[in-house]
């Protein structure tokens, strides 16, 4: 499991990034914040295609809804948006406990 935030003005520049780890990681589940300039945040789930069953992108993306995450997607990209900026800490603390639990 990867979560990290970067500066993101697009959804392009979030996704190029997700591209970018899915390939050097193999088998992963990546969940990137975008941190806009003037306020909220873009966020982008990629799932690997050995997980995409177990970890849908699109259900990781509901499990965060209670934090504001507005989105959808497939089981192997999510996308949306957070209203406001938010933690990645508490990002990954919430897909951790209602994945794996």
């Amino acid at each position: 499991l990867l979560v990290a935030s970067f500066p993101a003005e697009k959804m392009e520049d979030l996704r190029e990034i997700g591209d970018k780890f899915k390939n050097k990681l193999g088998s992963a589940i990546i969940f990137l914040v975008g941190e806009k300039e003037k306020g909220g945040a873009l966020a982008v789930c990629m799932v690997t295609k050995d997980l995409q069953e177990r970890y849908p992108a699109n259900k990781i993306f509901q499990a965060l809804s209670k934090l504001g995450l507005k989105g959808g997607g497939k089981s192997h990209l999510a996308q949306g948006s957070f209203k406001e900026k938010v933690a990645v800490e508490e990002v990954k603390k919430i897909i951790k406990s209602e994945l794996w639990c």
